[in-house]
């Protein structure tokens, strides 16, 4: 009868092991892995996360490809990030919309189409230190350093 229970035991024991150690897989698709924030409706992570620096200031990004228009991921967006201040720019032809955290470690850059109003691209964004306020209003290509 020990040995019964002692089997049981182990194998309860195996078993319990292997549940904690299994990733979760999906259980966490609705939100970004580099960022932990929410995901845009239809956006999985599918891609490995992208190192960048953003006015001297180390990070990294996850970039998405969704469909639907600037407008629609904007409201999106400021329904499920609360908190966030959205910053708008153009370079290259392109509307830039970004959602940075109060603190300035986390964002999403909603990347327009030229001459359209379709969504280019989605970059999630963590950076390991915060941009400050005036960081996050300057920066852009043609201004790297955010001076």
């Amino acid at each position: 009868m020990k040995t019964l229970l002692l089997k049981l035991f182990l194998l309860a024991a195996i078993a319990m092991t292997l549940v904690l150690a299994t990733p979760s897989y999906g259980a966490n698709s609705a939100n970004d892995p580099v960022s932990g924030l929410p995901l845009f409706p239809g956006l999985h992570p599918s891609n490995d996360p992208i190192d960048l620096t953003a006015c001297r200031k180390q990070g990294q990004g996850n970039q998405y490809f969704p469909k639907g228009t600037v407008a629609a991921n904007i409201d999106w967006y400021k329904a499920h990030l609360p908190g966030f201040h959205l910053y708008h720019a153009i370079w290259d032809d392109r509307s830039q919309d970004t959602f940075w955290s109060p603190d300035g470690t986390k964002g999403v850059n909603i990347t327009g189409t030229p001459k359209s109003d379709q969504v280019f691209s989605v970059m999630y964004l963590q950076m390991k230190s915060g941009l400050t306020d005036h960081e996050r209003a300057v920066f852009s290509p043609s201004n790297p350093t955010c001076k």
